[in-house]
């Protein structure tokens, strides 16, 4: 079963609204773009594994996604990790079109595409270290330490993988992410033997559950984008542009291509919790959505049913992230 469900991260989420709502002249605008292609890239091998991992028996592995633990010194995070009463496995998912060469001898991975080359860190080292801080994390808590086996999971089915000839580990320890199923098979047969009770299983799936720690990034801070830079109003879901405005009829039209919406302004709202906090006043979203109205603002804010905070000017409304 699915104890930690793969979500879309927040850092994901900050550079969306870092397209919608930053001047594509502006000089960080295309390292937002680059960063971005980069992250939902990563995130999409991520949604990749999970047709695979649907096959595996629900009632045998509990799956943990974007699983971030402290071992006592570091923190890591594990894209997918899998629990039994035998045996953990995890998985470093890289989303990476193209050739990727192996290099065990100087730790690298190589990946050409349109005949350049490009060195990337060993993914194997990194699933290789991960291991190592999930041990220490084990018993750093007094916890059963089971054993592990730690895999390369290629989310892309078109990556040709390579390596060299006498390399022996690279071939049992990366793998195409639809091969999962199968690899797991191979890994009952090894460890046959049940280390845990259904308590003991039960315990270890909450300890990893509550150390979890989700990982705080801002992307203004990043590319050092200030809040000055950020443009207000509310953007066109079919042409990307902020020209929605607010009819008197309680919709919003956009100016460019005439779509019309009811709720456009969430979107917008989200935005500012994204790149801002999530507590919004009357007039700060008056000024965020382009309104004249407070009125309006109060209306459309009251209409969400959100949770508040103050009373008369100082109410402050929560956003539904």
């Amino acid at each position: 079963m699915i104890i930690k469900p793969l979500q879309i991260p927040r850092s994901l989420k900050q550079l969306h609204a870092l397209k919608r709502r930053l001047d594509p002249k502006h000089p960080k605008y295309e390292a937002v773009l680059q960063d971005l292609a980069i992250q939902s890239a990563g995130f999409k091998g991520e949604k990749e594994m999970e047709y695979p991992l649907s096959f595996l028996p629900r009632e045998t592995y509990q799956i943990f996604h974007d699983l971030r633990l402290h071992d006592g010194i570091h923190f890591f995070q594990i894209d997918v990790l899998l629990l039994s009463r035998s045996f953990i496995t995890i998985f470093e998912v890289k989303n990476i079109a193209g050739t990727l060469i192996f290099d065990s001898d100087f730790n690298q991975l190589i990946r050409i595409q349109n005949n350049i080359k490009e060195p990337f860190p060993d993914p194997i080292v990194q699933v290789k270290r991960q291991r190592l801080q999930l041990v220490n994390w084990l018993r750093k808590y007094s916890l059963p330490v089971l054993p592990i086996q730690e895999f390369v999971a290629i989310g892309n089915p078109r990556t040709m993988l390579e390596t060299s000839k006498n390399n022996h580990e690279i071939p049992h320890k990366v793998l195409h992410s639809n091969t999962i199923p199968f690899k797991i098979n191979e890994l009952e047969k090894i460890y046959q033997k049940e280390i845990l009770t259904s308590e003991q299983l039960a315990e270890l799936s909450n300890k990893l559950l509550s150390a979890h720690s989700d990982l705080e990034k801002n992307m203004m801070s990043k590319h050092q984008i200030h809040s000055h830079n950020i443009l207000p109003g509310v953007c066109c879901m079919k042409c990307s542009k902020l020209t929605m405005t607010r009819l008197k009829n309680s919709m919003w039209m956009c100016g460019l291509c005439g779509i019309t919406s009811k709720d456009a302004h969430i979107e917008a709202l989200e935005d500012y919790g994204y790149l801002f906090q999530n507590l919004i006043s009357n007039r700060e979203a008056k000024s965020f959505l382009n309104l004249s109205s407070s009125s309006t603002v109060k209306r459309l804010l009251k209409s969400l049913n959100l949770e508040t905070t103050g009373s008369h000017r100082s109410t402050a409304y929560k956003i539904n992230m």
